[in-house]
């Protein structure tokens, strides 16, 4: 019961809060095909190793070798983990399955559990810590164990839009055993940074940033730009079309580059110095999604899949592109 206009503007800002928390991305309505397990495996041609495998349909993660065939399992109850999480009616079941995982050395695996937290399980499933933090969509570890997570807060802040919450996104950094030792506001950290005109193309309401990857530079191209130093974060910014450099240091955005893609995905930094990253941009008006490589100093794309007849393919959403040790590249779509 509200008593005051005041206590009732409070209460609608808290009910936006969790109606905004609630949306989900769009399902998956296609049936499947039937077909299962690795359908065409050049041995002499394909990069040899194991690939980690995340279910949709539960927290659960496989190390599967290149046949298919699944050599350790991870999986945890979800309720273990978040015993006093409510999930709310029509919204999508984030906590039923794992956005993404890390697996560590000695066979621990971190997991994100979709705008719910970080957890921590070892190579027998059984839980170490858990942070309800936000997180979401990407994390990375530094080599001394160090942990930076992308997380969300839904609130007012009135430099954006002084009557609804919006989507708040933050590099949030953990020891690892699970202590926050930091969170970095990435709306603060452009504001504060030479990029700040670039907030002018932001949207005012919902998901303002779309934060949805970060990598822990290594330092390879620091001769050419001090931004990209070791220890500086790469951030991809999907409802902006921006790739970014955060210095958590100094809490700033040192670097920032718009390029010929829209809502991309992971992009990293390649041994050869150039980026490696998924583009959505026709997907967004042709309904066909590509991978680009392009030099980040003079925007040229050295190379590219998805433009050409017979490498058409579309990502509805989320995508993502790694490239391996023989110079193939691995397509998620």
């Amino acid at each position: 019961f509200a008593k005051s206009p005041a206590d009732a503007s409070a209460l609608a800002q808290r009910e936006a809060v969790g109606a905004l928390t609630q949306l989900p991305y769009l399902q998956g309505y296609n049936p499947a095909s039937g077909k299962s397990g690795v359908l065409v495996y050049d041995e002499a041609r394909a990069f040899p190793g194991w690939n980690l495998a995340l279910s949709a349909h539960r927290a659960q993660a496989l190390l599967l070798n290149m046949r298919g065939l699944a050599h350790h399992r991870w999986s945890i109850e979800s309720k273990a983990v978040w015993p006093d999480l409510k999930v709310g009616r029509g919204q999508l079941h984030y906590a039923e399955y794992w956005r993404r995982a890390e697996l560590l050395p000695g066979g621990d695996l971190l997991a994100i559990w979709e705008y719910i937290g970080l957890a921590r399980v070892d190579r027998n499933s059984r839980l170490k810590w858990a942070s309800a933090n936000g997180a979401h969509h990407d994390l990375a570890v530094a080599a001394d164990g160090t942990i930076y997570v992308l997380t969300r807060e839904a609130k007012v802040v009135p430099s954006v839009n002084p009557r609804d919450p919006v989507d708040v996104d933050f590099v949030t950094v953990l020891s690892p055993d699970g202590k926050e030792l930091r969170r970095i506001s990435l709306l603060t950290a452009f504001e504060r940074s030479d990029y700040a005109a670039i907030l002018a193309h932001m949207a005012s309401e919902g998901d303002i940033l779309h934060a949805n990857s970060v990598v822990i530079l290594d330092g390879r191209l620091a001769d050419r730009s001090p931004a990209f130093r070791a220890g500086n974060l790469l951030v991809s910014f999907r409802s902006l079309d921006l790739v970014a450099i955060l210095d958590p240091q100094a809490e700033k955005i040192v670097w920032a580059l718009l390029g010929p893609w829209r809502a991309q995905h992971s992009p990293r930094i390649l041994e050869n110095g150039r980026m490696l990253l998924f583009d959505n941009f026709a997907g967004m008006r042709l309904g066909s999604s590509r991978v680009l490589e392009i030099d980040p100093f003079t925007q040229v794309i050295v190379w590219r899949y998805g433009d050409a007849e017979g490498q058409r393919f579309f990502s509805e959403s989320n995508g993502q592109a790694e490239r391996l040790g023989n110079g193939d590249t691995l397509i998620v779509e």
